[in-house]
């Protein structure tokens, strides 16, 4: 059980360090986002305070996905 617990703790620390990466590029201006054009072509972009946000949402959910299921074990 605890090495489940320690395997969730693992992952939701790279989760956390993702977005801590992701916030200090948005302040250096350096943050990269992906995005489609009318075409479906995948490119990278600058990204803006609407990408980061979404980013940060997306991680933030999925942190909280981990910790429910590591309550639920």
């Amino acid at each position: 059980m605890f090495e489940e617990l320690e395997i969730h703790i693992e992952e939701v620390e790279t989760y956390i360090q993702n977005i801590y990466k992701a916030v200090n590029e948005y302040a250096s201006g350096t943050y990269k986002s992906f995005e489609l054009d009318d075409k479906g072509t995948l490119f990278i972009t600058k990204g803006n305070a609407q990408n980061l946000a979404n980013y940060i949402s997306d991680y933030l959910m999925t942190i909280a996905n981990i910790i429910g299921v590591s309550i639920i074990e």
